[in-house]
């Protein structure tokens, strides 16, 4: 269930910044069993990031 959590670290070490793993799961409250999309997008926003959440099909990406 890290998934979430260690896009935002991956981002934060593109900008060159270090923050905790540990840190972030805890801004996402995430759990043995999930993490919600919601909670990754607030911890995001909590970390100075501005976030945009919306449902898409794959052909929508492409």
């Amino acid at each position: 269930m890290d998934c979430g959590a260690t896009c935002l670290r991956m981002m934060f070490k593109f900008y060159e910044q270090t923050i905790s793993i540990h840190k972030i799961r805890k801004l996402c409250q995430t759990t043995k069993n999930d993490v919600k999309l919601l909670e990754i997008n607030e911890a995001a926003e909590k970390l100075g990031f501005r976030t945009c959440s919306m449902r898409l099909s794959l052909n929508q990406l492409t």
